[in-house]
């Protein structure tokens, strides 16, 4: 008498499940055997140029005097004149910020001796300007005016843009072009064969970062405007690309 301890169907079931368990266990041997895949690192370098259209201003207003309330109130009459002349200029309230406001006493050093000679008060209104790429009347006529009316101090222009990605694209796309084009040149030059990107790194370059440009001022009779150029700005971005080998 024959007997089916199974059907059939579970018997093929475990026979296919078998083949491919060896399947498996045969290329994990193969990759075992053959080691680290081999890569390579290619990295290069994406500029862009674009002419900065906002500028970010720091006026200052210092006062010396004998006493803290006199310093205090002379500083704060010429900020608030300051001030009333920056809203005249068709600038933006968001766009004008009380960044800096302190009052301290003055010490004059002499063979090792400290003595308080009187207050100095310090009020800093930081100051941004749009589309400076179209025009630059708003920037150098504020600054000229600003001089004018209260400030004696012009603490630097940093340059940036207000849009900064589409030049930082711009700039990603050059260097991952480049990165491509280097791996080939290198690997025929090699006899190796490319293969497929595994890994992509973006490298930050502080070069992207605004620049300050350094003025400074001094009271006159007769007002002569600045000269303010923008200038060319370079986007950076450099890209490392990680390629197979074989």
């Amino acid at each position: 008498m024959d007997y089916d301890f199974a059907p059939r169907w579970i018997i093929k079931a475990l026979g296919i499940l078998l083949i491919i368990l060896l399947a498996v266990l045969i290329i994990n041997q193969f990759n075992a055997m053959s080691g680290p895949r081999q890569t390579m690192s290619i990295t290069a370098q994406g500029k862009v140029n674009g002419t900065p259209d906002i500028a970010t201003v720091r006026i200052g207003v210092v006062t010396e005097g004998a006493t803290a309330i006199d310093v205090k109130n002379k500083n704060n009459q010429k900020t608030n004149q300051l001030i009333d002349f920056i809203k005249k200029q068709d600038i933006d309230k968001q766009d004008i910020q009380t960044s800096e406001y302190y009052s301290s006493p003055k010490y004059n050093y002499v063979n090792g001796q400290s003595n308080m000679v009187g207050y100095s008060a310090t009020q800093t209104i930081t100051v941004k300007f749009h589309d400076i790429d179209k025009s630059q009347l708003q920037l150098e006529k504020t600054l000229d005016g600003a001089i004018n009316n209260g400030a004696n101090q012009i603490q630097g222009i940093n340059f940036s843009f207000s849009n900064s990605d589409a030049l930082k694209n711009e700039a990603r796309k050059q260097a991952i072009e480049k990165a491509k084009q280097k791996a080939k040149d290198l690997a025929r030059d090699a006899g190796l064969h490319l293969g497929r990107i595994i890994n992509v790194v973006e490298i930050t370059d502080a070069s992207n970062q605004p620049y300050p440009v350094a003025m400074s001022y001094a009271r006159a009779k007769t007002s002569t405007p600045p000269d303010i150029q923008p200038g060319v700005q370079e986007v950076i971005e450099n890209i490392t690309l990680i390629f197979e080998i074989y």
